[in-house]
């Protein structure tokens, strides 16, 4: 099975980010196509509540249920209400996650604008790591997310599956801005995920959970991400 399509989550505004996607993926086989609909700035009443609803008790559910407290210190102020970037970012990521489970493909891509490649044989790499993944995984997490120390700290609770991949426990995610995800998985946290109550990761990692799925971290990362590593301002928060 080869990769065939990506889908780009994308704020409008963003013109320079385009542009360097495009560059990204220029040179590769891959159709793509930018998630643009459900930009903050178009958003009213209506839009948000059909996707979104700010209830604590859900909210500290999926913490307790994907993030394994104590360790993640739950407490009161752990509760917010998430901002309208959050919330639109969120929301293109779920219309992502239906666009894939209505391909063809068996599987697709779904990157964030802000993603910059670590390698220059980047799709090369990818077609490695879904050649050398096991049958059964549902998503495959290619970005550096959080970054190397965070990476790092997770590994001793990992399962190492081969050179490049790593079975890991929840929570799962490792910021959202590169993952594999199969069709069929992705329609399954489509039907589950509407109303969220975390931010796209966040609330990704409570799904995977939740639908006891396979996520696997590709070691070495395929991609970083500009907005943590400076090339970018983050324009969640």
């Amino acid at each position: 099975m080869k990769l065939k399509k990506s889908f780009i989550i994308h704020y409008t505004k963003l013109i320079e980010r385009k542009s360097k996607v495009l560059e990204i993926f220029k040179n590769s086989n891959l159709q793509y196509e930018f998630i643009e609909d459900y930009d903050k700035d178009d958003f009213t009443d209506e839009i948000v509540s059909k996707f979104y609803k700010a209830d604590r008790e859900l909210f500290e559910h999926k913490i307790e249920t994907a993030f394994n407290p104590p360790a993640w210190d739950l407490r009161e102020n752990w509760f917010r209400v998430l901002n309208t970037a959050e919330i639109s970012c969120t929301i293109k990521h779920i219309i992502a996650l239906k666009k894939v489970s209505e391909q063809e493909d068996d599987f697709c891509l779904i990157v964030e604008d802000d993603i910059i490649p670590i390698f220059e044989d980047t799709f090369d790499k990818i077609e490695l790591i879904i050649q050398q993944a096991p049958k059964n995984w549902d998503s495959i997490f290619l970005g550096e997310g959080c970054g190397n120390d965070f990476i790092r700290s997770k590994l001793h609770k990992t399962e190492r599956i081969n050179e490049n991949l790593f079975k890991v426990p929840p929570p799962s995610t490792n910021c959202a801005e590169a993952y594999l995800i199969k069709k069929d998985s992705a329609k399954k946290i489509y039907d589950s995920i509407i109303p969220f109550q975390l931010v796209s990761d966040w609330e990704l990692a409570y799904q995977f959970c939740k639908l006891n799925m396979n996520v696997y971290w590709s070691i070495p990362s395929i991609f970083c991400q500009g907005s943590k590593n400076g090339q970018y301002s983050s324009t969640l928060r």
